[in-house]
């Protein structure tokens, strides 16, 4: 198991060794980089360094006989066997782990992330590491001039008011990949100087005679997307696409009653598609948009109008 962590340089690893079987692996508590002593005085797993032209292939944790990992969110996850989980960090900071088929260095590159149930990796972000208690993996963070001071002031600042920080729903780019339910968006956008909540319940609803419903249950992995539409030059539009389903290569209808399904206007979201829908008066289906400009104060549109605007540099 190697822990990475990927910034605008390259990448970095914490290396890991000899988990015992069956052990529960809290992976970033204190503990769990601090070397820890078996019966006979064998350390259980020990901490090289973060840099990954150093690794060999003793370099590994090998949970290859784990049926789940248990991690500090309480998520369980199945491990596919044989496997050497490794851990990496996204460019806005986010420690993950890696599931690697061979113990070689050279296998960390094309080895996936592990997943969570809502199909994003399991992560910590810069932001959660910055605001819980995680001294040595920062100071490691540190010592390795991955993160710096400024940067660790920075983020608490900006989350001084947030109690609970959740990985998955933070974003940082208007392309950045999110997961998804087929009832609402809920997002936390980072910017420079502040953070901005936005919620969007309207792609996924359908109503008739005032009566609201969602047809659609299941889950996804979704993005934003500028319009390329030449009906919206100049203008900031905002579209969904859907990268891939949860589960499953279908989803299924969240209600019953046939006569809503008939009069359905969200079409079923399909993997690497525009999340469509039929306007109101209209015949045909259309991609779903938001227009930033509309209502350019509200804290949606203030929201996807930084990550437009980052997205420009």
């Amino acid at each position: 198991m190697l822990l990475l962590y990927t910034a605008t340089r390259s990448p970095r690893l914490f290396v890991f060794n000899n988990i015992p079987h069956r052990t529960l692996l809290h992976p970033f508590s204190t503990e769990s980089i601090q070397p820890s002593k078996r019966r006979g005085g064998r350390p259980s797993f020990l901490v090289s360094n973060l840099n990954p032209a150093s690794l060999v292939e003793t370099d590994k944790i090998d949970i290859s006989l784990k049926t789940q990992l248990t991690i500090p969110d309480d998520i369980n996850n199945p491990l596919p066997s044989p496997t050497n989980p490794m851990v990496s960090v996204t460019v806005e900071g986010g420690v993950r782990f890696r599931l690697a088929q061979s113990p070689s260095p050279s296998s960390f590159a094309a080895a996936p992330d592990l997943l969570c149930t809502n199909g994003a990796p399991w992560q910590l972000t810069l932001p959660q590491l910055t605001c819980r208690k995680y001294p040595t993996l920062l100071d490691q963070l540190l010592h390795e001039s991955l993160i710096s001071p400024a940067q660790i002031a920075h983020s608490q600042h900006l989350f001084r008011d947030e109690r609970q920080i959740y990985c998955h729903n933070l974003i940082f780019r208007l392309t950045q990949e999110f997961p998804v339910n087929f009832r609402q968006i809920s997002l936390v956008v980072v910017g420079e100087d502040a953070i901005h909540h936005i919620g969007l319940p309207h792609p996924f609803h359908a109503s008739k005679r005032g009566v609201r419903w969602y047809p659609w249950a299941g889950s996804a992995i979704a993005r934003f997307e500028r319009s390329t539409d030449a009906h919206h030059a100049g203008r900031r539009i905002i579209h969904l696409r859907i990268l891939r389903i949860v589960g499953g290569e279908r989803v299924s209808h969240a209600c019953d009653d046939e006569a809503r399904r008939r009069h359905n206007r969200v079409l079923e979201p399909e993997a690497g598609q525009l999340l469509l829908r039929v306007p109101y008066g209209a015949k045909e289906a259309r991609p779903w948009a938001y227009d930033i400009d509309e209502d350019p104060r509200s804290m949606v549109a203030v929201g996807l109008g930084m990550l437009w605007e980052r997205d420009e540099f």
